[in-house]
């Protein structure tokens, strides 16, 4: 099952079964970590009230860089590529 079927699968379960309304959003392959990082900003803006449930599901990979930073991507390789000065790190994690 690919991660927008799965995506797909899950939206339905908490519309249909649960009732709540969603939203899916896939990570783009470029600047990825940078796009969903303002993405997450604006769900939160949008839905951080006292009284809201927010449920996030992420489906993606991640690490940390040198600097104790999270670092999100769609794909292992976009780490490697878009901070090469972490590639010891991800070469470790593997």
């Amino acid at each position: 099952m690919g991660v927008k079927d799965e995506l797909d699968d899950l939206a339905k379960t908490f519309e249909f079964i649960y009732g709540f309304e969603t939203e899916t959003w896939l990570i783009p392959t470029v600047k990825s970590h940078f796009a969903l990082m303002n993405k997450t900003l604006k769900v939160v803006e949008a839905f951080g009230e006292p009284d809201d449930l927010l449920i996030v599901y992420y489906a993606g990979h991640g690490l940390m860089n040198s600097s104790r930073q999270a670092i999100w991507s769609w794909y292992v390789k976009d780490l490697t590529s878009t901070y090469p000065a972490d590639k010891g790190l991800l070469a470790r994690q593997m």
